[in-house]
């Protein structure tokens, strides 16, 4: 049943709304003896704050506990427009060797218009 490539991975979340407005998440991950894999226990939190119809802020925070990094920094701003929300961001991942830093730019569309199949595309 135990061999000798055995490891435990356990991995939970948690999302909690205290209001419509305010989501919080919390992510735990624990993988030992991984055959490949290094050792790790991080843990992983993020909110959002909604401020009305069309604005929101949220952020995530991913710390690795094995050598106490914080691994991720997201923060980012989001706007709702009709059928489409754009999302504005930056980040910061520390690699243990070399930093990244970039920015986040995400478009998500919130509604499908009704479609019909067979597709069909005029010139006219």
């Amino acid at each position: 049943l135990f061999g000798k490539d055995d490891f435990t991975e356990v991995a939970a979340s948690m999302r909690y709304m205290p209001n419509q407005n305010l989501e919080l998440r919390v992510r735990h991950r624990l993988l030992n003896d991984h055959p490949q894999l290094q050792n790790s226990i991080n843990l992983e939190y993020e909110a959002y704050q909604r401020f009305n119809e069309k604005w929101g802020a949220g952020f995530v925070h991913r710390w690795e506990f094995d050598d106490g990094t914080l691994e991720l920094q997201r923060y980012s701003v989001q706007r709702t427009m009709n059928n489409w929300a754009l999302s504005l961001g930056v980040f910061h991942r520390d690699n243990r060797d070399k930093d990244d830093f970039g920015f986040v730019l995400g478009l998500t569309l919130t509604d499908f218009p009704s479609v019909n199949l067979p597709l069909k595309v005029d010139a006219e």
